[in-house]
């Protein structure tokens, strides 16, 4: 007979007594196999119970696996959508690494084109600020030069003027010895006042005064002059003394006049200049070749007239056009600025090379007739070898050519 001792095992120990039992122990031994049913069918219960706790167990674990699964599923299926628009991203990655690849070999070429351009722009604004400072540099040595050429011609001009009195007084000094005219020196004179120079011409005494700027500025030069020729009037008021007095300027300053006699009423102020001197004091002295003018005849004195008249005309005329060529050959010199750095400078060391002498007068020797004939046939071949018309009408239309008239104001 079996026998449980742990209190487990009944269902065990009842099938297994129940099987074993025969005729006798059943029908001796039932009380104990029927405790032993009852014991087991308490352990069948209990084991029910395990087992429905069990199967509930198992029922949540599939019921969890199950959502579980569920949950997978979807996953899987995300992770399908997924891995598609991975896919999706990633050929419109290639595309993109693609453009950008593209990209920074346009924005390679770009900068390769971009330095160049800078390096090239750099080097011409190199260039441009070289090139700006030579013409800075340039224009600062013209116009240095240039204030130095205009401080050298008023230098110069100065230097004329301080000398002028002394020039006009030695020339007429030698003129008068040449032509054999008398020459009254300042402290000589027989009448009031000091003129600079007079001289004595049929008895009468002819008045020239050096008249010169004191500065630089010419545009009160006129002025002064003409004050200068109103205060002359001390000189003609006396004995003897002409009614014509001359006023001799530097040849520089004459175009700023516009007339070129002043009349004051009693008496005449001419303005020349030292060219004029000797044509002037010519055409005085050839009164004294008649010991009265009230004696000479109406035809010499209308030929004194006419020779004093066109030697006036020839001086004004040579004043007039020495100023006109003066201006010219200025603004010729002017135009000679616009030549290139390498021309100029060649042309100036060629001017600095060059040198005029002109004629040396020497007071003892006498300018002769035909030596003055001479060089004017000389200067007639010359004129027509170059193929100059000399004729007497080209002569004509020269006489007739305005030249300054219109821009001094005056009369030839």
């Amino acid at each position: 007979m079996h026998t449980v001792s742990d209190g487990t095992g009944y269902l065990e120990t009842f099938f297994e007594e129940v099987r074993s039992a025969g005729f006798f122990r059943r029908l001796f031994s039932w009380r104990h196999i029927q405790a032993l049913g009852y014991e087991a069918y308490k352990e069948y219960g209990l084991l029910l119970r395990d087992q429905q706790s069990h199967n509930a167990r198992v029922q949540d674990l599939l019921r969890q696996l199950e959502e579980e699964w569920s949950k997978d599923r979807f996953n899987i299926k995300e992770i399908d959508r997924l891995k598609a628009e991975l896919i999706d991203a990633r050929a419109s990655l290639n595309v993109l690494n693609d453009k950008v690849t593209e990209c920074e070999k346009t924005i390679t070429e770009f900068r390769t084109t971009e330095r160049s351009r800078q390096e090239d722009y750099l080097s011409k604004v190199t260039s441009l600020n070289t090139l700006v400072e030579k013409v800075n540099e340039d224009e600062r040595q013209l116009q240095e030069e240039k204030e130095q050429a205009i401080r050298s011609h008023i230098e110069e001009m100065k230097r004329t003027w301080s000398v002028h009195e002394a020039k006009v007084e030695e020339t007429i000094k030698n003129l008068c010895k040449k032509h054999q005219v008398g020459y009254l020196d300042k402290e000589k004179v027989p009448f009031k006042g000091k003129p600079d120079n007079t001289i004595l011409v049929c008895q009468e005494y002819v008045v020239f005064d050096a008249k010169s700027p004191e500065g630089e500025d010419l545009s009160n030069f006129p002025d002064y002059v003409k004050s200068q020729a109103e205060k002359a009037s001390k000189y003609v008021r006396e004995k003897d003394v002409r009614k014509e007095v001359f006023l001799v300027v530097p040849s520089n300053t004459v175009h700023v006049f516009r007339e070129h006699c002043i009349n004051l009423g009693d008496y005449k102020a001419y303005i020349i200049t030292l060219d004029s001197l000797e044509p002037i004091i010519l055409s005085l002295k050839k009164i004294e070749d008649y010991e009265f003018v009230e004696q000479l005849s109406p035809e010499q004195r209308d030929d004194i007239c006419r020779v004093i008249g066109r030697l006036s005309h020839l001086t004004k005329r040579r004043i007039q056009i020495d100023t006109f060529f003066c201006e010219e050959f200025s603004d010729a010199l002017k135009s000679c600025r616009c030549l290139p750095d390498d021309l100029a400078q060649k042309a100036l060391e060629y001017e600095r090379s060059s040198k005029v002498n002109p004629p040396v007068e020497q007071r003892t020797k006498l300018i002769s007739d035909k030596e003055l004939e001479r060089a004017l046939e000389s200067a007639r071949k010359e004129a027509a070898y170059l193929e100059l018309d000399t004729s007497d009408e080209a002569a004509g239309i020269m006489q007739a050519m305005p030249l300054l008239k219109e821009k001094s104001g005056g009369k030839g």
